[in-house]
């Protein structure tokens, strides 16, 4: 137990401006059994990434072939590494000081060294440089989700470099898919993962950054891609895997259509529809939307919606589908004010009443807005966040796929 090896993985092209933090943040780590493996998939930038690499010399294991992707890259240092743990770090990406040395705290806590165990990570804005963490994972779900490698995988919980995986999961799995450009990581986490528990950290061990070199901004069939995984999710998961979450595949095709739909993935959505109209309604789904009601004061209020984009706009179809009233949008674009949008008029605050209605940001960073509506007097002001995970307990009402 004193001395389990850790690999460190740092694929790389053409990453001289970010590269020697990443090996940086690698060695400063406070876990001193580790190795780090950088691979060079091939840069064509006057050798500048390979220079940055072969200046650690011996603290590195240095490797470099030709260009084939992140899924080679990682797929070459595997079949190398000698470490227990694979743990990957993107070469734009940077650790935090303890991220090795809590997660395998955190697996020795659990009595269970072959857990697969993530954390929360922290978004690092180019060229600010503004560090923020992921505001999506606070107030969402409660640890049972998290820990559902399942739910974690299929929603889209889990960053990559936040990570510490057994070597065994890519013995009984194998490597990553060479053909996938940018969904070569979910993909095989679907597959080590969907019917395991997984070991969440609430603390932030990583730092993404985001820009606009990002393959993620430059590849052409990164939504096409996206949708694809979805759809090959969605055919593989079973009655079995579902269960582990106590729900049955109805409910669990009912809570990923309106994310589906945010996200714009139209042939996955319209699979996930196909499914539903196959299968058995989910028992208690009455029962649930209406204890539902009770909880926003439905009986009383109006219920609004406030910003009218694709979270707006998913959560509407949300409780449409549970056969709950939408009375308007409210918006802060003028040009949208009095227009119809998906069958409802948007407003400005300023037109609705302050009593007897609900309102709920549906923004993706919500809390300035929603203390702006309190301070303007509307008593009733939540956010999609706050209640998201119990619209995940509610199944939607299969007469309504109908309409």
């Amino acid at each position: 137990m004193s001395k389990i090896l850790v690999s460190i993985i740092i694929p790389v092209y053409n990453g001289s401006n970010y590269i020697r933090e990443a090996i940086d943040s690698a060695l400063g780590q406070s876990y001193p059994d580790i190795e780090i493996l950088v691979v060079n998939d091939g840069s064509d930038d006057n050798n500048k990434t390979r220079d940055i690499a072969l200046s650690y010399g011996a603290q590195i294991r240095y490797f470099e072939k030709n260009n084939g992707g992140v899924s080679s890259a990682l797929n070459l240092a595997i079949k190398n590494m000698k470490g227990e743990y694979f743990s990957w770090l993107s070469h734009d990406d940077i650790y935090h000081k303890n991220k090795i040395s809590v997660q395998i705290e955190a697996l020795k806590k659990a009595g269970n060294m072959l857990l697969p165990v993530y954390s929360a990570w922290e978004q690092l804005r180019m060229p600010e440089r503004v560090a923020s963490e992921w505001t999506n994972h606070k107030n969402r779900y409660s640890k049972k989700y998290f820990e559902s490698g399942l739910f974690a995988v299929t929603i889209g919980l889990i960053s990559g470099c936040s990570l510490l995986i057994h070597k065994i999961y890519f013995e009984k799995y194998g490597l990553f898919d060479e053909k996938l450009k940018t969904t070569q990581d979910y993909a095989k986490w679907f597959e080590m993962f969907k019917d395991q528990r997984m070991l969440y950290i609430e603390q932030p061990l990583v730092q993404s950054r985001i820009h606009k070199e990002q393959t993620g901004a430059t590849y052409k069939n990164f939504h096409k891609e996206r949708d694809d995984l979805h759809r090959w999710m969605m055919e593989n998961v079973t009655l079995a895997d579902t269960k582990k979450m106590g729900w049955d595949l109805y409910h669990f095709f009912s809570v990923l259509l309106p994310i589906l739909e945010i996200s714009g993935y139209i042939n996955s959505y319209q699979y996930a529809c196909k499914e539903l109209l196959q299968l058995k309604e989910s028992p208690k789904t009455l029962n649930k939307i209406e204890k539902l009601k009770f909880f926003l004061q439905l009986q009383d209020h109006k219920l609004y919606l406030i910003c009218a984009g694709k979270r707006g706009k998913a959560l509407l179809n949300y409780f449409r589908l549970r056969g709950i009233l939408v009375e308007g949008f409210c918006d802060s674009n003028k040009k949208l004010w009095g227009c119809k949008i998906n069958g409802i008029s948007c407003f400005s605050t300023k037109d609705i009443e302050k009593e007897k209605v609900l309102l709920i940001v549906t923004k993706a960073e919500p809390y300035v807005l929603k203390n702006s509506l309190l301070k303007q007097g509307f008593e009733n002001v939540i956010t999609y966040d706050e209640i998201e995970e119990l619209l995940c307990e509610i199944p939607l009402k299969k007469m309504m796929l109908y309409r």
